[in-house]
């Protein structure tokens, strides 16, 4: 999933005779190499800028569903903030790159005991995917590599950058990999190690209240590589966590009594759903709490095309009408009011004990939002019919 660099000890000259096409890891030196510098303070392009305030940008990939009536899109989890798409990344002169093994039916045997890479379970298969891509633009960089050379201006062109494989679907672990571990290490964040006399350059994304917003988005996407590793109990525990930091609130218990009383009409579900991931989301990823409701024990799970909702695209439904970030914010908001129900006060037992009693509570509410749902589909196909009936009269 993740190719580093050519070996360091190859002289120069020889970096250009590389061939992207050869499956080789791409160079550290050359106009093949992955350098995503972006120029700081002034339009030249130097080692050290990968220390100052500015990120690289990148390209998420997007997923989706959709059919002749519903388009829905959104980033992978792991690049989904906060504040919206995670875009960037701490630039750096020579990254590695991300790529989709050619070969996804290799064995690997490790102490007598042989398994598959990237196992098949149940007919399917779930291989790797570049989740996002890095941007190279064409540029000298002044002190790349060794001997404190000018190197030869870089080719334009884009690379994976992140990679991932969600092996929860076939009983085995994920995978996260960066092009880079530059992407985490403190030269290319605050600086520490730079030998620049540049001041902005000693303190990195500390440097501007524009690099802490950049440094921001960037702690929200090291936030999500360990959400989405979770394994599964792991992550169930972590949204029961989250949804009870939330039922406490004060958003949330201001509009507590008269959305809770309310219970049954989809209308004032969904605008409940949507305070509570509001709140859920200032401290986990948007995408998250929503593939944390896909992962709980949802009836819908019964029909395939449920279970790969995120990852990879899933097939559309030919005429099928169902809004599906509408219904999973439906099920959140039916969540929150089924815990207020059962915990009205605070209760240390309850908060202590969440793994047990949540269950049942999150099954609850599923059964209520697909009833109310349904309710709200069924209202307006006969509303429909009947706008059309009268316009035939």
């Amino acid at each position: 999933m993740r190719k580093w660099h050519f070996d360091y000890q190859v002289v120069a000259e020889d970096y250009e005779n590389y061939d992207p096409a050869s499956g080789d890891s791409p160079p550290v030196l050359g106009s093949f190499r992955h350098d995503t510098l972006m120029a700081g303070e002034d339009p030249s392009f130097t080692f050290d800028d990968q220390s100052d305030d500015l990120a690289a940008e990148i390209i998420p990939k997007y997923y989706g569903t959709s059919n002749k009536y519903l388009v829905y899109k959104y980033p992978h989890p792991l690049l989904c903030g906060p504040r919206g798409v995670i875009a960037i990344l701490p630039d750096h002169m020579h990254e590695g790159e991300c790529i989709v093994p050619t070969d996804v039916g290799q064995s690997t045997t490790f102490n007598g005991y042989t398994s598959a890479e990237y196992p098949t379970v149940d007919g399917a298969q779930p291989v790797p995917d570049v989740v996002a891509e890095g941007i190279v633009t064409a540029h000298q960089t002044d002190n790349t590599g060794e001997d404190s050379i000018v190197d030869v201006a870089s080719k334009a062109k884009t690379f994976g950058c992140i990679g991932a494989y969600d092996g929860h679907t076939a009983n085995v672990g994920r995978v996260v990999v960066d092009s880079t571990f530059h992407h985490f290490v403190n030269i290319n964040i605050n600086g520490t190690a730079s030998d620049s006399m540049d001041p902005v350059k000693q303190e990195g994304f500390y440097a501007s209240a524009e690099g802490l917003e950049q440094y921001e988005r960037i702690q929200a996407y090291w936030r999500n590589i360990a959400i989405w590793l979770a394994p599964p109990g792991a992550a169930r525990n972590m949204f029961y966590t989250a949804l009870w930091a939330a039922r406490w609130d004060s958003q949330i218990r201001m509009l507590t009594p008269g959305l809770v009383q309310k219970r049954g009409n989809w209308r004032n579900t969904v605008a409940y759903g949507t305070a509570v991931h509001a709140v859920m989301k200032r401290f986990w990823s948007p995408c998250a709490v929503v593939d944390w409701v896909f992962a709980q024990d949802n009836p819908l799970a019964k029909f395939k095309w449920w279970l790969v909702l995120t990852l990879p695209d899933p097939p559309p439904w030919k005429r099928l009408i169902v809004d599906l970030p509408e219904l999973a914010t439906g099920m959140l908001g039916e969540m929150m009011a089924h815990l207020v129900a059962a915990v009205p006060e605070r209760d240390d037992e309850f908060r202590d004990s969440l793994a047990e009693k949540m269950p049942k509570i999150v099954k609850e509410s599923y059964q209520s939002a697909l009833r109310s749902a349904a309710r709200e589909a069924q209202q307006k196909a006969e509303a429909t019919k009947k706008f059309f009936d009268s316009v035939q009269a």
